[in-house]
């Protein structure tokens, strides 16, 4: 099975490309060109583009049969979020787009690793995916969440 990853390079999508790769799939790790990549293994076809720009997504989605979308802007602070949610939205629409277009099955959405969700605690350890992600947090993060609620509510047109 071939997958491409949205934001390979990302700590989601970095952990996502490896755990893939472990499982058989020939994976495609769609990248910006200003991406670093040393924690990519090399067993990879790089994609370079911008979830921004459809033209990019539809090329790399060529062949694929599954897209893991794990790539989007990423701050915890200093953000505007009119940009934030635009972004997101944005990208999401382009990666319906070019999945339509190559015929992809199926789309899987993740969302960043600082929404995971919000604890009492000053730390979690989350495990995210099996045997290979572990994230701790000293920082409480609810408005991630908030933005997250604002995106998913904003894409429930695209979806239906």
């Amino acid at each position: 099975m071939r997958a491409l990853v949205t934001g390979a390079s990302g700590l989601i999508g970095n952990n996502l490309t490896k755990e893939l790769l472990l499982k058989g799939f020939s994976v495609k790790a769609f990248v910006r060109s200003t991406s670093n990549l040393q924690s990519l293994p090399g067993n990879i076809e790089l994609c370079y583009g911008d979830m921004l720009d459809v033209e990019s997504l539809k090329s790399a989605a060529t062949g694929c049969d599954i897209i893991f979308h794990t790539a989007g802007m990423f701050a915890y602070w200093g953000y505007n979020t009119q940009q934030f949610i635009g972004e997101a939205k944005q990208g999401m629409e382009n990666i319906i787009i070019a999945a339509a277009y190559n015929k992809v099955k199926r789309i899987v959405f993740t969302s960043s690793s600082v929404t995971v969700g919000a604890t009492e605690k000053q730390k979690c350890s989350l495990n995210l995916l099996p045997g290979i992600l572990r994230m701790h947090r000293d920082m409480l993060l609810p408005s991630c969440n908030r933005n997250k609620q604002r995106f998913q509510k904003e894409m429930n047109w695209v979806l239906k």
